[in-house]
């Protein structure tokens, strides 16, 4: 055969495999992809579609945007990894549960660090201590200790409002403080230069 009718033969030949290998992936030797359930216009992106969807059903068919948001990755049915409210009167054992702690914390006839009295052994003990210092020495102890400080701060000097004091008192306190009286030191505002200039002459 000639070199042309071989060449034709060659493209004719190649032809035909690629007409197979479109049959392969759109189901018509045209290569048409009009019958993919895909939005896809080719065949790498319908795949990828495919992918997408397997890796969001992946771990038992659940989307992980919709079953698992906060990203646990764990036990979906775990208590542990759930997450929310859940109203009380659907736990079956949850009445009692809190009654049996309650009871165990709540003990008025013991004083301890991990339990505590009701609210009513409670009032009872502060009335019951307070009615004592009433009718004990507390209340009257106090008493005299806020006579002695009364009568203790009537000798204590003010800086902020004016007081009368005796001469004794004002020479007791120059004497406890060891300083002298105005008397003693005199005029502070007496010029000494016009008494010196005085003597002078």
């Amino acid at each position: 055969m000639s070199y042309d009718v071989n060449t034709q033969n060659l493209a004719t030949r190649v032809a035909t495999e690629f007409k197979l290998i479109k049959n392969y992936l759109s189901g018509s030797g045209t290569g048409d992809v009009s019958a993919l359930q895909t939005a896809a216009d080719n065949i790498v992106a319908a795949i990828n579609e495919v992918k997408a969807t397997a890796d969001a059903a992946s771990g038992g068919g659940m989307s992980a945007a919709t079953y698992d948001p906060q990203s646990v990755q764990g036990d979906a049915f775990a208590r542990s990894n759930h997450t929310g409210t859940q109203l009380s009167s659907t736990i079956s054992d949850f009445t009692s549960a809190v009654n049996a702690l309650v009871a165990n914390i709540i003990n008025d006839a013991a004083t301890a660090s991990g339990t505590t009295w009701s609210s009513s052994k409670i009032n009872t003990e502060i009335t019951a201590a307070i009615t004592a210092a009433l009718e004990g020495e507390d209340l009257s102890d106090l008493a005299d200790q806020i006579v002695a400080l009364a009568q203790a701060d009537n000798g204590l000097v003010s800086a902020t409002q004016a007081q009368s004091f005796t001469e004794p008192q004002k020479l007791q306190a120059r004497n406890n403080i060891d300083v002298y009286s105005k008397a003693e030191v005199g005029d502070p505002t007496t010029n000494f230069v016009t008494t010196f200039e005085a003597g002078l002459t």
